[in-house]
């Protein structure tokens, strides 16, 4: 039989582990919905009013559901748990992280550069297009068309940045860099990515 003790430091540890994977969701801009439907793409089949109880510490958790929801968010298990993570474990997290992120980039810069370049093949078939560009500033001809569009992004991001408004939230929305060495070596890093999803041809429309 348990002590009062030894309830009170499972119930704690169970809040502990509630208050974690309602953080971890939530720095993921996950509904509690969406969870649910990842967690049971995991094999772990419960409904939002279950979890809604495990983030608020008012249901038990087994280790086997402990390790699926891990999972499901991208964390270590001992994250979850509070525990302190090593140096090791810390650059293992990283690169699991880094190797995440770059197998979901593929597709959407992929389509950004298609779609980018599908308007370009528009105004260079039709450059009478270029008056349907809403903004004051347009490029002169088709072939500035990429370096004004990559000029208005810029401009675009930086005004949100500053009015923390539409798609700039919070910090997790930007990349903080300490010198201008690691700007130079992320842009690298970024640009070595995309020259690898690019070949020399004829450009194919999207819906070809």
């Amino acid at each position: 039989m348990q002590s009062q003790q030894q309830t009170d430091t499972i119930g704690a540890a169970e809040q502990s582990f509630g208050r974690a994977v309602l953080s971890a969701r939530e720095s993921r801009r996950l509904t509690q919905r969406q969870l649910v439907d990842k967690l049971a793409a995991f094999g772990l089949a419960i409904d939002t009013s279950i979890l809604s109880r495990i983030e608020t510490g008012q249901r038990s958790i087994r280790l086997g559901e402990a390790l699926v929801i891990a999972n499901a968010l991208d964390v270590e298990l001992f994250a979850l748990l509070g525990q302190t993570r090593s140096p090791v474990g810390e650059f293992h997290a990283a690169r699991r992280w880094a190797d995440s992120a770059e197998l979901t980039l593929e597709e959407p810069l992929r389509e950004f550069m298609n779609s980018a370049l599908a308007l370009r093949a528009s105004l260079v078939e039709t450059p009478g297009l270029l008056s349907e560009l809403p903004e004051e500033s347009q490029p002169a001809d088709a072939d500035a068309y990429l370096d004004w569009r990559s000029e208005r992004t810029r401009r675009r991001l930086a005004e949100l940045i500053q009015g923390g408004r539409d798609g700039i939230q919070d910090d997790r929305d930007v990349v903080f860099v300490q010198s201008r060495a690691e700007v130079d070596a992320v842009l690298a890093l970024v640009r070595s990515y995309a020259e690898a999803l690019i070949r020399f041809g004829d450009f194919v429309r999207l819906d070809d």
